[in-house]
């Protein structure tokens, strides 16, 4: 059923059902986003990276023409060139562009590092851009292929260098070069033969003697395998233009080693990657930092010295106030961390905690805001290495100071800055093209002076809503028999789902279609053989989010039904949204849009409508945060999923009859500033409603029924609540509830015996008399003509008739009430006796076994009697 109807005077709003999740809003309908053609919208695309190219172009040689100034005294002046961000409609072609741009850039000597959120992605710009290197991080040995066949990006050690990663390390080269034998045995090997250069034996029996304090002979060092990474590394750093994902980006990789000199490289981020995460401290890496400040400290005490130079004397009196607050941290932090250990369950930090980061946050003055404190440096036991979390003293200080943070399984949970998040809160320079920019993203562009370009271009597809149901993802581990009967129906809806999304007529004919749902649902539909024949048959693919939502054109010119959406629990947005607050704080956006989330039973609400920008609100069935900033935030999160997953349909470049695109359930969202502008509302099928479920069952019971009242005529018996629920039992029958088997028991019994047949043990009720005939009655005597007597023109002329002639009246014989012939009321007959309307079931019940057995040879509990016994119960 649409959401709307058509009357002689245009479209009207349908009166809303019982369960209806839409409305109108009974406002004026939004105005859509101003759009501009495809062609004009790339060609846009294409000139606002030029323009950026080449400021960053002159930029750049401002910089080479300081360098090259040999009267220059002091550090290079960089002018600022804050990033820029576009938010481009997907399809329109903002991957093309960047495409198109990077030989320009090669053209004009620039660098370029493009970053992407995954290796498929840039595959894809290594195929069609000439000359761009695929940078890869350290991979594992693949142990089925030789050492000649391994990629050139494998690491021999790659399960350490993997625990450095996990704590927030950045495993630069140095850590192979000074710390892996693999390393130290390439550098052995690039050294050559040479031995009559003594700069090279120098350098030479360095590493040897490196080999040898690590207890590695010298006839051992042959079988050591040299480092590949290294090399594929170093071939990065000197590549012009690099690919690479947002975990290996660094400041390193976004450096051009030109082999004379290091020039900046234009860093473009293609789909937004993260720009914070979380990170956990417990208390032994507290330890760590306090046993190594404690150590550190008196052997700088130790150095101090009046023979020290200003610059050396200052550098040290800043290295020793920075262990003395690491120990006055690490105290607070251990205190606190010592009696949350072994609580399960979270935990937020107190208030006396968060004053005494945000003084010691004060003493630090800035000096390693955002950097490494100077006590989290890696330390080594031969070639293991004793990490504590990298750059965790600065994250906790600023988390902590802005009201973040909490306290779970023992471990301090913090937020700190992703590499690319850093390069763009500090202002460098670079591009960031998406779709859907997130809110953080927008605070801190705007927060370091960027500026973000807007891009629609209107999307030829029609989009159908159904948001009556929900449609979250129901599997669990422990499931229960509804569990089940959840998943069995929302994975069945989903093959119907995708069988209707157009009508065809010709069915070997299908048009191509795409389902998107939750993973688990997924997996059991291509789990289930039944179900894959029947997708296959509708020409129709699946995919679900997280993975298919984004960043593909495997479905263009699709029609698509998105079902469901990655809905979190508050427990999950509150930590997505402390990670969004804290990274937007740290760049510095306003910390009144980024408020703190709220606690208590008043921080969400239920079933709240929310205005849809289409003309109509629609009720969320999850709760949302009460906090208006907030509740924008988890939308606007929720939207991105879904607006990327429509663009798959790459439905702007689209001709012909628009596309449909169906979204079942999920939580409401505004698609007014994306350039959909068709948007109808729909309810479900009827079949699916409860009215429908409830229905089904209530047939299915009735068949259980009849089986059970056939099995017990057959054999004798009288049927009765106790003996059928009984019997059910036996056969493993689903169980009916007393008052269900009353309600069909009755209605067998008027069906059989007939409403008379129920009450022939009863007493009879007498029998109503007829009404006596009227009889005429003299009024009392009054004389009309006694003067001042009222006159009695309104009396009834009968009436006045009967006092003229008095004696003609009739006297009334006394009225006869005869009593009724009382029938023989069999013994216990009394309890029945009343209104009927008042009685219970179990009365009912009682009712029905008593009149069964007055003529029943069997007793209540299906027992035979014998005649005698039986002749005294109807006495």
């Amino acid at each position: 059923m649409s959401a709307v109807i058509m009357s002689r005077f245009g479209n009207r709003p349908l009166p809303p059902p019982k369960n209806r999740a839409y409305r109108p809003t009974g406002r004026l309908r939004r105005l859509p986003i101003e759009t501009m053609p495809v062609e004009k919208a790339s060609s846009r695309i294409g000139w606002i990276l030029r323009q950026y190219m080449t400021a960053f172009s002159e930029r750049q040689a401002e910089i080479l023409a300081q360098r090259a100034d040999k009267n220059r005294r002091g550090r290079i002046v960089r002018t600022p060139l804050p990033p820029m961000a576009a938010q481009i409609t997907t399809g329109t072609g903002k991957t093309a562009a960047i495409r198109r741009m990077i030989p320009l850039a090669v053209e004009k000597g620039l660098g370029i590092a493009v970053v992407c959120r995954d290796h498929e992605q840039i595959g894809a710009y290594a195929e069609s851009v000439p000359g761009l290197l695929h940078y890869h991080g350290r991979s594992p040995e693949n142990p089925e292929k030789a050492q000649r066949d391994q990629q050139p990006w494998t690491c021999w050690k790659h399960g350490l260098v993997a625990g450095i990663s996990e704590m927030h390390h950045l495993p630069q080269p140095t850590v192979c070069r000074s710390h892996c034998e693999h390393g130290m045995r390439r550098a052995l090997d690039r050294l050559g033969g040479d031995i009559f250069n003594a700069e090279k034996n120098e350098k030479r029996e360095k590493i040897k003697g490196w080999f040898k304090s690590h207890k590695i002979a010298e006839h051992e060092i042959k079988n050591i395998k040299p480092c590949m990474w290294l090399d594929h590394q170093e071939a990065a750093l000197r590549a012009q233009v690099i690919g690479l994902p947002a975990q290996s980006f660094s400041d390193t990789m976004a450096t051009w080693n030109r082999g004379f000199d290091n020039l900046e490289r234009l860093v473009i981020i293609d789909e937004s990657v993260p720009l914070g995460e979380q990170i956990s401290v417990s208390l032994k890496s507290i330890a760590a930092w306090r046993d190594a400040a404690a150590e550190r400290l008196p052997q700088l005490h130790a150095i101090q010295s009046p023979d020290l130079s200003d610059k050396d004397a200052a550098q040290l009196a800043a290295e020793i106030d920075g262990m003395s607050i690491a120990i006055e941290m690490c105290e607070a932090l251990a205190g606190y961390l010592g009696d949350a250990t072994g609580k399960g369950g979270t935990r937020a930090v107190p208030t006396w905690l968060r004053d005494q980061m945000k003084e010691i946050r004060n003493k630090t003055q800035g000096a390693w805001q955002g950097g490494t404190a100077p006590w989290e440096k890696p330390a080594w036991d031969g070639l293991t290495p004793k990490t504590v979390p990298y750059r965790a003293a600065s994250a906790i200080l600023h988390t902590l100071s802005h009201g973040g943070g909490f306290v779970a399984d023992g471990e301090l949970h913090v937020v700190a800055l992703t590499q690319v998040g850093e390069w763009i809160a500090d202002g460098n320079p670079g591009i960031l093209l998406d779709a859907t920019l997130p809110l953080e993203t927008r605070s801190i562009i705007e927060a370091v002076g960027g500026h973000i370009e807007e891009i629609h271009v209107k999307q030829n597809i029609t989009v159908k809503r159904y948001p009556n149901t929900l449609f979250g993802r129901g599997r669990s581990e422990a499931k229960s028999s509804k569990q089940e009967d959840h998943e069995s129906r929302s994975i069945s809806r989903i093959v119907e789902i995708a069988n209707n999304i157009v009508d065809d007529i010709l069915k070997e004919n299908r048009a191509m279609r795409a389902i998107i749902t939750h993973k688990p649902w997924r997996e059991d539909i291509e789990q289930n053989e039944n179900y894959t024949k029947k997708l296959i048959s509708y020409s129709a693919e699946i995919g679900h989010f997280g993975l298919d939502d984004r960043a593909h054109d495997n479905w263009s010119g699709r029609h698509l039904a998105i079902i469901g959406g990655p809905i979190l629990s508050p427990s999950g947005w509150r930590t997505e949204y402390s990670t969004a607050r804290l990274t937007a704080i740290r760049a510095g956006a306003d910390p009144e849009k980024w408020p703190h989330w709220p606690t208590g039973d008043d921080a969400s609400e239920k079933n709240v409508w929310i205005d849809e920008g289409a003309g109509f609100d629609v009720k969320c069935h999850a709760p949302l945060p009460s906090d208006g900033h907030i509740r924008s935030w988890v939308l606007s999160r929720y939207r991105e999923t879904i607006v990327q997953a429509i663009g798959r349909t790459r439905a702007v470049r689209h001709e012909g009859e628009p596309l449909t695109v169906e979204i079942w359930g999920g939580l409401p969202v505004d698609l007014s500033d994306f350039g959909i502008d068709e948007i109808t509302y729909h309810d479900n099928p009827w079949r699916w409603t409860v009215d429908s479920y409830n229905e089904k069952e209530k047939e299915a019971a009735d068949k259980r029924f009849e089986k059970v009242l056939l099995i017990i005529l057959q054999s004798g018996r009288k049927p009765t609540q106790r003996l059928m629920q009984a019997e059910m039992r036996r056969l493993n029958m689903p169980a009916m509830s007393a008052r269900a088997v009353l309600e069909r028991l009755r209605e067998y019994w008027k069906n059989i015996l007939g409403v008379a047949a129920l009450d022939e043990h009863r007493p009879a009720a007498p029998e109503p008399l007829p009404d006596p005939p009227p009889s005429l009655l003299p009024p009392p005597y009054r004389d009309i003509y006694r003067e001042g007597e009222a006159s009695f023109e309104n009396v009834d002329q009968t009436k006045q008739q009967a006092g003229r002639d008095s004696h003609l009246a009739v006297s009334p014989e006394p009225e006869r009430v005869e009593k009724p012939v009382e029938a023989e009321k069999p013994a216990g007959a009394e309890e029945f006796e009343g209104d009927e309307s008042q009685w219970t079931d179990e009365k009912w019940n009682r009712f029905f076994d008593f009149i069964i057995h007055l003529d029943s040879p069997y007793d209540k509990n299906n027992k035979k009697i014998s005649p005698a016994k039986n002749k005294n119960r109807r006495r």
